[in-house]
């Protein structure tokens, strides 16, 4: 516990946005140095497991958001981004062994993740189809916990009207359907849990369906 360090993260970013009445395009590129990155691994000289602060990680990438309305009551949007978020060394155990990381993907990192969704309205009434997509990610440090890449797919009702009498100038009430397909799939990945110290996998949510709604005055 006494070599315990805060991870420091330095981070570059470049973006551009463009934007016309009908369409807008924002890229961004980034870089990012982490030191002292916290991560859980199996030390064999000691026959026990334990995070630490000891991993030095590069990451790269970029970002691309899309919006566009190619008709009157269409309105078109997409996310697409890359993430290359690596171990920059390899490490040594308590006995000088070697553990071969370097170039391997930081845990409960996705390379590629990607979002969807067009919305067409009809009256007081949106129709909004959503797909996400997030690929393959690892659970531990030396890639052999392979989580499956997921496809989710939405649904989103929403029923926008003002209500002058009661002051109110726009009222939304949206009915959303998540994961239509009933997908199995890991949501959340812990990598760093005390209780078990060794990753721990939460199963995304089944098949959901909700109510909101949403007042403007």
């Amino acid at each position: 516990w006494d070599k315990q360090e805060l991870e420091i993260a330095d981070n570059f970013d470049l973006g551009l946005r463009y934007i016309t009445d009908k369409l807008y395009v924002v890229p961004t590129i980034y870089y990012a140095r982490h030191q002292n990155k916290t991560a859980t691994y199996y030390d064999a000289s000691l026959d026990a497991t334990f995070p630490a602060p000891i991993f030095d990680a590069d990451a790269y990438g970029f970002e691309l958001e899309v919006g566009a309305m190619p008709l009157k009551n269409l309105s078109l949007y997409a996310s697409f981004s890359y993430n290359r978020f690596y171990f920059s060394q390899d490490i040594n155990n308590q006995a000088g062994s070697t553990i071969s990381v370097k170039g391997n993907q930081v845990p409960d990192a996705p390379e590629f993740m990607a979002k969807g969704i067009a919305s067409y309205r009809i009256g007081d009434f949106t129709f909004s189809p959503v797909i996400r997509y997030s690929s393959t990610r690892y659970g531990d440090i030396l890639e052999k916990e392979e989580i499956d890449g997921a496809v989710l797919f939405d649904f989103d009702i929403t029923y926008t009207t003002p209500l002058a009498s009661l002051l109110i100038k726009e009222l939304d009430i949206s009915l959303t359907f998540n994961n239509i397909f009933n997908k199995e799939y890991v949501s959340i990945i812990s990598t760093s849990d005390y209780s078990t110290l060794g990753s721990t996998y939460q199963t995304g949510a089944p098949f959901t369906v909700y109510a909101s709604a949403s007042i403007s005055f």
